[in-house]
């Protein structure tokens, strides 16, 4: 079995945009990938419409979300390592 942060997301060339969000389910370590796709397929499955809004972060939009004071991370957390995703839930519409 690999390493999913070597093999993955250490390849992977982040956007230098800071307001650029990943919304790739597969930039999601896979037990991570299984748990957010349960949830939302349970959900689903319950009448909610909820979506998958952010998975990997890089440290660049990390810096962005603490300067506004959208987090109080300062370095980027689960999110950079691929175990961590923002959802949302729509209510009509």
């Amino acid at each position: 079995m690999g390493n999913f942060y070597k093999d993955v997301l250490l390849k992977l060339k982040p956007n230098d945009d800071p307001e650029h969000v990943y919304t790739d389910i597969n930039l999601l370590e896979p037990g991570t990938r299984a748990a957010v796709a349960g949830v939302l397929a349970d959900a689903k499955k319950a009448g909610f419409d909820l979506r998958l809004y952010e998975t990997y972060r890089p440290q660049v939009r990390q810096t962005a979300l603490y300067r506004k004071g959208a987090t109080k991370l300062r370095k980027v957390g689960c999110h950079g390592y691929g175990l961590a995703a923002d959802l949302q839930l729509f209510i009509n519409g």
